[in-house]
């Protein structure tokens, strides 16, 4: 495909025609969908998996410092065993 730069060119041509030219055509007349639903459910997703990676980050952390000390008590070593 690179040993001329004839199919290259070709595709993005090709790609600016469909995007500019043909997909407005083809939905002038279809109506907007509607993810309003399925955005929330995605956000609050997000909200939780952040959550939970700060509170893994920060026992991580916590875990490390106070090891570092050697200070070990049997809750610091259930995280390290996680």
């Amino acid at each position: 495909m690179m040993s001329s730069p004839w199919a290259s060119l070709i595709i993005c041509i090709l790609y600016v025609v469909i995007v500019e030219w043909a997909l407005p055509r083809y939905m002038d007349k279809r109506k907007p969908l509607e993810f309003r639903s399925v955005i929330v459910i995605y956000n609050f997703a997000m909200v939780l998996l952040s959550g939970y990676i700060f509170v893994e980050v920060f026992n991580h952390i916590l875990v490390s410092f106070v090891t570092q000390n050697s200070v070990c008590s049997e809750r610091l070593m259930r995280y390290v065993n996680i």
